[in-house]
């Protein structure tokens, strides 16, 4: 890495190089950090849904454990895009046709608040 250096009596500088260092420890690539797993149970994932022009992130196990509609779709292999997998974001939704805003409001309502 090259510093600049300021001469105090003018307004030009100079590039100054670095005394040289010791070179950094190899790492092994035998032994790389094990990622960490998910908890099954404990682990929320959300999905975002879209009804009329309105967007919803919601939490995706209830729509799983009291949908068997939901819950085949979800266990369907995700199918690549370039958005990512339907409902996992905002820019790939998952659309609610035949369904107004208050009506999936109502029923949100009655699947978190109570």
């Amino acid at each position: 890495m090259t510093a600049l250096k300021m001469n105090s009596e003018t307004t030009s500088t100079t590039a100054v190089s670095p005394a040289p260092s010791s070179p950094a420890p190899e790492r092994s690539q035998a032994t790389s950090p094990k990622s960490p797993r998910r908890d099954d149970e404990f682990y929320c994932q959300d999905i975002v849904f879209l009804v009329e022009d309105v967007l919803f992130k919601v939490p995706r196990r209830p729509f799983e454990h009291e949908s068997e509609v939901f819950s085949g779709m979800f266990a369907l292999p995700p199918v690549n895009s370039a958005y990512g997998v339907e409902g996992s974001s905002d820019d790939n939704p998952i659309e609610l046709e035949g369904v107004t805003e208050d009506e999936f409001k109502a029923l949100l309502w009655v699947m978190f608040r109570s």
